[in-house]
């Protein structure tokens, strides 16, 4: 079993003080597992009642897979998924309304409801349909060699290590998200 935490200091105003030092994600971490562990707890989770990102998300995807619903359809598609079981017919009511009222959706002379212009905006970019956050890695090259990827954007000059060496960042290129580096002289 492999278990990561995340933890990131912040060196630009010194040293960091011996509360700073100490890893309380990991810490915290360890003791979820200790009381699953000892006495088979685990903390429930907090599931919102009116989850409305997601909400949102959902209708504008099924409008946009289906083309055009009467509002009654919608709602048969929608309000019978899980998450929004408690979710009434008249705030679903009200939250197509707004969408409408932002262009979101848009209502036909019919009734019927379908994508709107900024809603189009939306839904047509790859980005809407993801699911996980969108960790975004950089390339890290020495001369035109790849040395690895990195999660985070380091600074100008500062040591980073990896692919076992230590490398000093050159410069770094958010729009490519490519990070120049080379091998740091005297630094172990």
């Amino acid at each position: 079993m492999c278990l990561y935490t995340f933890e990131y200091l912040d060196n630009k105003a010194g040293a960091p003080s011996e509360w700073e030092q100490i890893p309380w994600e990991f810490l915290q971490t360890l003791a979820i597992i200790q009381l699953y562990l000892e006495e088979r707890w685990i903390e429930p989770p907090d599931i919102p009642t009116m989850p409305l990102s997601l909400l949102y998300q959902q209708t504008m995807s099924v409008l946009q897979a289906r083309t055009e619903l009467t509002p009654a359809q919608l709602a048969q598609s929608i309000l019978t998924l899980a998450p929004f079981q408690s979710v009434t017919l008249d705030e679903y009511r009200l939250f197509l309304q707004h969408l409408i009222s932002l262009d979101h959706i848009a209502r036909m002379d019919e009734g019927t409801l379908i994508v709107g212009m900024k809603g189009a905006q939306l839904t047509n970019h790859y980005h809407f349909y993801a699911i996980f956050a969108n960790e975004q890695e950089f390339r890290v090259l020495a001369g035109a060699q790849e040395v690895g990827t990195i999660q985070s954007v380091p600074e100008v000059e500062g040591i980073i290590g990896l692919a076992g060496y230590a490398w000093r960042v050159i410069s770094v290129d958010d729009r490519k998200r490519i990070v120049h580096v080379e091998r740091a002289k005297g630094v172990v």
